[in-house]
């Protein structure tokens, strides 16, 4: 009924239109709809409606979803009357308004209740919440000045601009809910799923399907709303297929299919009646994806403003898309980069710390590993009283398979112990065992072994194609190299390897060493290469023993100018005493 004021014989009489409906948001439309056809034929122009339609969106939207919340089957009521110069429109809805605190401040926009009152008091001139008889009431306000009748050429420009201001208003406020969930949501398929069963209320559909491209380059199904026909969805399709998604996927084109029955029996999007409307998702002109909205009902089929509002959904579903992707990506790296500095510190655990000192020989050792962890390897091991095993080794490759074959080959090598006094025979055990593993990894172990006795001025040593041991003695000008042969292990199943022997004298000093010492780079690209380092390592090794790994480290280091290592460096020094 068409509120009127009227005054007849002295009396002033009132009357007023309402309306009910269902706690759905669907009905929301229809419902301003009647509000606004009321108000262009009591001739509200086009400027005074537009705030007085939001304001009328959001408290209903607001009614719907927070004041019938856990209510089963509520209802809510609207009222609305023009009388002298004010619109006042009352919604009635089931639920227990509670007033914030400090009312003479608005609260904060974007929090959960303050949001729909910050927008309404923005566009009315009152808004006031209050309780009639166990319902909560929301009072909206507006000075329109007095009310008047339009001409219906007027009314219909109002409505299809109203109209067009209306989808402008449903696509930012869906936005806007669009991006609260997102921040809310428990994972993001959660959120797609919302983000979908959210857009098939505001255009009014039956099913949607959200694909993305996957690592693979496949179109993956993500989140499909719950519907009776999705259920035979395949999971993936082929991105160069010709069903209709693919199409619209290859093309970055949207698709309209009036009538689906006209697809191919082999296309996810054939139905026997209603049509679909397909639309690509791109991020920074990429297409990472496709949104289909289906309807039962061919007719009517969605309106412009709905396909404008499907698509700008489609472009906040790539944001969001890309987003899940890089946060996916993050917390991958992260993982990975927690394994490594756990593998790094039990890398770093399994090499020795505390070095033997007796009274015929000084060692100590360092490691230097160029990535978190590395595929060098070196080991010292007391042999009861007969002396000391040193272990040195470069496993093929570098990070965390490199690692755990070296921590693998040091368990081996401690396992037989009781072998180290012959080297060469401790090797092709060690072979033995490990070759046919490293074959099937197409992996190698260069290692070098030395036994130094406490009863004998020699030392014994044994070689899987390691660098040369170095030595000299006390005044020397440069170091010897002296080459054990053999081939690292993993490269044959069954092979000896021999045990050597050199003489170890007092003032003598020994070097064991992996590759990436003598292969560092100076700026320019040259090697320092092996006969420069032996050429430098007497007088680097002058001094005090304990602190000479250190400073040879430390002239590999001057000699690539600080540039990061490309391999691993580890070495240990044997002096005799």
């Amino acid at each position: 009924m068409v509120a009127e004021n009227k005054l007849i014989a002295g009396l002033i009489y009132r009357e007023y239109a309402q309306c009910e409906f269902s706690a759905d948001l669907e009905s929301v439309p229809e419902v301003v709809g009647k509000v606004r056809a009321y108000c262009l034929r009591h001739g509200l122009d086009r400027q005074a409606w537009v705030p007085v339609e939001l304001a009328l969106v959001e408290g209903l939207n607001n009614a719907v979803e927070h004041g019938c919340r856990g209510v089963c089957a509520g209802r809510i009521r609207v009222h609305w009357s023009w009388t002298d110069e004010t619109l006042e429109i009352e919604i009635l809805d089931p639920g227990k308004f509670r007033p914030l605190p400090g009312s003479a401040q608005l609260p904060e926009p974007l929090s959960e209740g303050g949001r729909g009152m910050f927008v309404m008091s923005s566009l009315m001139d009152g808004v006031s919440h209050e309780m009639h008889e166990e319902n909560h009431v929301l009072v909206l306000r507006k000075r329109l000045g007095p009310p008047t009748v339009a001409e219906a050429d007027a009314q219909s420009t109002l409505e299809g601009m109203t109209g067009e201001l209306s989808n402008s208003f449903e696509t930012i406020n869906a936005l806007f809910r669009f991006g609260e969930e997102l921040a809310t949501a428990r994972s993001f398929d959660h959120f797609f799923a919302q983000a979908l069963r959210r857009l098939l209320r505001l255009v009014r559909g039956d099913e949607a399907c959200l694909r993305v491209v996957d690592p693979q380059g496949r179109l993956k199904l993500v989140s499909p709303t719950p519907a009776p026909g999705l259920s035979g969805l395949p999971e993936f399709l082929d991105p160069d297929s010709k069903v209709i998604e693919a199409q619209v996927f290859r093309e970055s084109e949207r698709h309209t299919v009036e009538d689906c029955s006209t697809l191919s029996a082999s296309d996810p999007q054939r139905r026997e009646r209603g049509g679909t409307f397909v639309c690509p998702i791109l991020f920074r002109e990429t297409t990472v994806g496709v949104l289909s909205v289906f309807r039962r009902q061919a007719s009517p089929y969605f309106t412009a403003g709905e396909i404008q509002l499907i698509g700008t959904v489609t472009e906040f579903l790539g944001i969001a898309w890309t987003i899940a992707l890089s946060e996916e990506r993050r917390q991958a790296q992260q993982r990975t980069e927690r394994e490594l500095e756990i593998a790094a510190e039990i890398q770093q655990s399994l090499l020795p710390m505390d070095f033997p000192e007796t009274g015929r020989f000084r060692i100590f050792g360092r490691s230097q590993a160029a990535h978190e962890v590395g595929g060098d390897y070196f080991d010292v091991l007391p042999i009861g009283d007969k002396g000391v095993l040193i272990a040195i080794a470069d496993v093929m490759g570098k990070g965390m398979p490199a690692a755990l074959l070296a921590m693998i080959l040091r368990t081996t090598i401690r396992a037989h112990a009781d072998l180290a006094e012959d080297p060469g025979h401790l090797l092709t055990i060690v072979n033995r065992q490990l070759g046919i593993d490293l074959n099937k990894l197409q992996m190698f172990i260069t290692v070098q072994l030395v036994f130094l006795a406490h009863e004998a001025d020699q030392l014994i040593f044994a070689s899987a194609g390691h660098c040369p041991l170095l030595k000299f003695s006390r005044g020397a000008t440069t170091a010897t190299q002296s080459h054990g042969g053999g081939v690292p292990l993993g490269v044959i199943d069954e092979v000896v390897y021999e045990s050597f022997r050199e003489p170890m004298i007092p003032g003598d000093r020994l070097v064991l060493l992996s590759d990436g010492i003598y292969e560092a780079q100076s700026a320019t690209g040259a090697m320092l290469g092996l006969q420069a380092l032996c050429r430098q390592l007497p007088a680097i090794c002058a001094a005090d023993a304990r602190n000479d790994c250190q400073r040879v480290l430390d002239c590999v280091a001057r000699y690539s100018t600080g540039m990061p290592s490309a391999d691993d460096r580890t070495l240990v020094i044997a002096e005799r005493l």
